[in-house]
């Protein structure tokens, strides 16, 4: 059986009449509960008798007029339950749900949907209407009704929404991604004072360094030299108290060192009050925009809304590092290994004295100015010679002897190059090299 029902066709596949339903679509599961329903008219199963008519314990007596009405009727009525509605998209879908579609009982449910129906084909008017934070064009009253179209005039309807939807849109995304920077702001600042307000309560209630170090300085006299601990009596609490010493220190130094702990202490408290009441007071700047995004009215203006967060230092920063950054320079490919060629002076400079390796190939047009041409090394593998033909072809090309029958190239490598103290833009001197033609 092949279920052709808007966007959710299926075919539902039965070896027997009774045996479990195979479904192409698996989840759509409620399809497993659909039967064929035969059209009414349509002749039963034949059924195998010795003369057409003639009753037999196989053939069940033919039905009298009465009983055909009886069963066309219950028939009708089968197939009337079996027929679904088509499928809806989400506006009449809430629509239906908004007037109490889920709790009606089936007959209501049935009436529902058809007077949605009827509303849909022939609509007494268009509605421009804002929902969940989107401006839409709808044929059903349903969320703020901005606008109230006739009916009559589907094309007239269109040419009032499309401007007012493009003007919107940007309105609507802008303050979308507002309200979640906002939101998200609020909620680090307010994680953010929570855990340094933890750590300022664990601070307070813990036995500081400057009292390990009063009570070193006050029981000096008691201390044993080279204890590595040493058990005194604490006059704050009136208990024992168990305190650790460094082997080879002497407990003024240890009380010396506690006491700079103490100072190091008390400014980590008063830096935690700090972060405390500026963490509080970012939460509280951001629910207040977010206040103010809600309840002024003024802000449904898109010009008024970006003024307002230009005011507010709330405009999204430029996204960095979208696509490939391009080099400063050309760059050729042969047989794996990469020619990189410079565009100008101050361009060679950047090649061959940041990107360029020791043993990297450098080449230079001889005694004329020219680019710069560095062939990348590869480990483990020499540069071949036709690389290295190109690349002086390259290096001969993007020089003033371009237009020459013959011009010489010198070869080096980098490590060899130096830039002169004082030199200008693109120009180096070099210890070793070869020419070539």
């Amino acid at each position: 059986m092949f279920k052709l029902y808007g966007p959710r066709p299926n075919a539902i596949f039965r070896p027997a009449p009774d045996a479990p339903a195979q479904l192409f679509q698996q989840r759509l599961l409620a399809d497993a509960d659909l039967r064929p329903v035969p059209a009414p008219g349509a002749p039963a199963a034949a059924a195998t008798s010795p003369s057409p008519g003639a009753p037999t314990e196989s053939s069940p007596p033919a039905p009298s007029p009465k009983s055909a009405e009886s069963a066309e009727s219950d028939k009708s009525v089968v197939q009337t339950k079996a027929k679904l509605p088509p499928a809806l998209a989400d506006l009449p879908a809430r629509y239906l749900r908004a007037h109490g579609y889920d709790g009606a009982p089936d007959e209501a449910k049935v009436r529902a949907v058809n007077q949605v129906l009827a509303q849909l084909e022939t609509p007494a008017h268009y509605y421009l209407i804002r929902l969940d934070g989107r401006t839409r064009l709808s044929l059903l009253p349903l969320g703020e009704i901005l606008e109230t179209l006739p009916g009559t005039d589907p094309v007239g309807a269109l040419r009032r929404f499309v401007p007012m939807a493009l003007a919107r849109r940007a309105l609507e995304t802008e303050t979308k991604q507002v309200r979640q920077a906002l939101t998200r702001r609020a909620d680090e600042a307010t994680t953010g004072a929570a855990h340094a307000r933890q750590r300022l309560h664990a601070l307070a209630h813990e036995a500081g360094y400057r009292h390990a170090a009063d009570l070193i300085m006050a029981h000096l006299h008691e201390i044993p030299a080279g204890a590595t601990e040493v058990e005194l009596l604490d006059y704050y609490t009136n208990q024992p108290r168990l305190i650790k010493l460094k082997t080879g220190e002497k407990p003024q130094r240890t009380a010396e060192n506690l006491y700079r702990k103490a100072k190091n202490q008390q400014i980590e408290e008063r830096q935690l009050s700090q972060r405390i009441e500026r963490r509080e007071t970012e939460a509280f700047g951001a629910l207040e925009r977010l206040e103010e995004l809600d309840t002024q009215p003024a802000l449904a203006e898109l010009r008024a809304f970006r003024t307002w967060r230009k005011q507010h230092g709330l405009e999204p920063a430029a996204a960095a590092g979208k696509g490939p950054t391009e080099l400063p320079f050309k760059v050729f490919e042969d047989r794996g290994f990469t020619i990189l060629v410079g565009r100008n002076a101050a361009n060679n400079d950047l090649l061959t004295q940041k990107y360029a390796h020791k043993d990297d190939y450098w080449l230079h047009a001889k005694d004329v100015s020219g680019s710069h041409v560095v062939v990348r090394h590869r480990a483990g593998q020499p540069v071949p010679a036709p690389v290295l033909e190109h690349a002086a072809q390259l290096a001969a090309w993007y020089s003033r002897r371009q237009n020459d029958s013959l011009c010489p190239v010198t070869v080096t490598p980098k490590k060899f190059v130096r830039k002169p103290k004082g030199a200008g833009r693109g120009r180096l001197s070099w210890s070793a090299s070869r020419c070539c033609w």
